[in-house]
């Protein structure tokens, strides 16, 4: 990142305007922008949400540590663990409206990050 005070008279000019823009917002017209700025945020993710198979599964899993099998059949994963705790890493973890995933661990106390 460049430094902004290796060019005084640039950040002066950044600051002024950015002093100007922010006082000419009256207080409705901010709460609008930021208001708009959210909800194309959350659209957005509705929208990547809305494009996933309904069958989409968790791909890529890996087993970092502890003792775990990942299974999966058509549409089912099942992950049976055997150790108390686990650590699998996922290159995706997306799960579709018509699958399902589930754990089996060896007691309540197990975990699985």
């Amino acid at each position: 990142m460049r430094d902004p005070f290796k060019y005084p008279i640039i950040w002066k000019r950044f600051q002024i305007e950015s002093d100007l823009f922010s006082r000419n917002l009256s207080g409705g017209l901010r709460f609008f922008l930021m208001g708009m700025v959210t909800l194309l945020s959350t659209q957005v993710k509705i929208a990547r949400a809305q494009s996933l198979p309904i069958h989409a599964l968790p791909s890529g899993g890996h087993v970092q540590s502890g003792d775990a099998l990942i299974d999966i059949t058509g549409t089912n994963m099942l992950i049976h663990q055997s150790t108390q705790k686990a650590a699998i890493d996922w290159k995706s973890f997306d799960v579709g409206r018509d699958a399902s995933i589930h754990f089996n661990q060896p007691n309540s106390a197990a975990s699985t990050l």
